[in-house]
């Protein structure tokens, strides 16, 4: 399995040279669009000039992991085949809102415990499962996610939405709640809050004072799956400055929204609003009866 990370790790240096090209043409935002979402929504952006065309294919590369190949576009893993089926970078949900699981056996204990903390929240007032395999369950199953750690230096990473060969790989210095959320989310199939279409009425982004590495992940995106109003406390949102290379503001809330500006991209709790989007996306019927996300547990601020 190291073999994988040691690709990855080539994969993301040579991409680096081409991510002015794919910022600009990558569709995302709260939820990456399923295909048949897609289909109703590419029209939009194909009037705004955003879109995935077949030239694009020609400067991606493929990287395996696990025994599927994956697109990084952005910095978001997408499931190659899906890309090239459709054209564009789309994911699945997982059936029934049923994530099951396994740890590679190097995974410790106390990372074990504090993941399953972590996810937990993503599972509060939703109807999304993680089903735990154990180690003895060598079946084949069409829907699978494998958790270990990342041996690439400095980069914790996951693939989005469901697939055979699902996978979330995190530094080991990374294992605390909020990291593992955050890429739980990429796992369910959300991308970043700030990159969402409708952004312009919420948050000010100033490229100049990012770094190029991470200016991907800035960039807005269309079309996006907007589950549920903006919302700045997101555990999918980055901070202020989470990706400026000067000391200053990469994303900045409009003067309206100010307040929250210590709180963007600061909470290490799965929001409210995270699991009113994840009830929209999976939990149809329990959505229409009810989109409020209720009380939820205290979150760790680990």
């Amino acid at each position: 399995m190291r073999n994988s990370y040691f690709a990855l790790a080539r994969f993301v240096v040579s991409f680096s040279l081409i991510y002015p090209v794919i910022c600009t043409t990558t569709f995302a935002g709260t939820f990456a669009p399923t295909p048949e979402q897609y289909a109703t929504m590419s029209q939009s952006c194909e009037e705004a000039g955003d879109t995935f065309d077949k030239d694009t294919f020609g400067k991606l590369k493929r990287i395996r992991i696990l025994d599927t190949y994956f697109y990084l576009i952005g910095d978001t893993y997408y499931e190659s085949a899906l890309v090239e089926a459709y054209r564009a970078p789309v994911a699945r949900r997982w059936t029934d809102g049923v994530v099951r699981f396994r740890f590679t056996t190097d995974v410790q204990p106390e990372h074990r415990s504090i993941w399953r903390d972590a996810v937990h929240q993503w599972t509060e007032d939703t109807c999304v499962t993680f089903l735990e395999l154990g180690a003895d369950d060598n079946e084949t199953h069409p829907e699978l996610l494998t958790v270990s750690y990342s041996y690439v230096s400095g980069l914790s990473n996951s693939s989005i939405g469901a697939g055979p060969s699902a996978w979330m790989y995190i530094q080991r210095q990374h294992w605390c709640t909020r990291m593992i959320r955050h890429e739980m989310g990429h796992v369910l199939g959300m991308l970043h809050e700030h990159q969402r279409d409708d952004r312009a009425g919420f948050i000010d982004v100033f490229e100049q004072n990012c770094s190029s590495r991470h200016l991907p992940n800035v960039k807005m995106l269309c079309p996006t799956v907007n589950a549920s109003a903006y919302d700045f406390e997101s555990v999918m949102h980055y901070s202020a400055q989470q990706t400026a290379i000067n000391g200053r503001d990469v994303l900045r809330p409009k003067p309206e929204y100010m307040s929250y500006y210590d709180r963007m991209g600061e909470l290490p709790c799965v929001s409210d609003l995270d699991r009113v989007a994840i009830r929209r996306e999976y939990c149809m019927k329990e959505a229409e009866a009810g989109l409020d996300a209720g009380a939820s547990t205290p979150c760790s601020h680990e």
